[in-house]
């Protein structure tokens, strides 16, 4: 994945110590809201209220579930479940 995000882009990650977590941060120069990425191995990905807590907390423009689905589908406003290969469309 990281490979695929140019190199102006920031990655990190999101954790704190009340157990709101994301597993990819990618902050954009000079662009509103880091996009936030989750990885599920679930072809039924569900996503914990730790994730949700740290969209909040960073303040995401955008989010997306990366999982083993054939189609991507909107899971909230904002957030999209995307399949692996779609990744490389994140950084557009």
């Amino acid at each position: 994945m990281l490979a695929a995000v140019p190199q102006t882009w920031r990655p990190s990650f999101y954790r704190t110590a009340t157990d709101a977590e994301i597993d990819l941060v990618l902050e954009r120069p000079g662009k509103a809201g880091p996009v936030a990425v989750e990885f599920k191995y679930s072809a039924a990905p569900q996503v914990e209220k730790g994730f949700w807590t740290g969209l909040e907390d960073i303040k995401a423009a955008r989010a997306f579930v990366v999982a083993p689905v054939k189609d991507a589908y909107p899971l909230k406003a904002n957030v999209w479940v995307i399949p692996v290969h779609a990744l490389e469309r994140l950084t557009v």
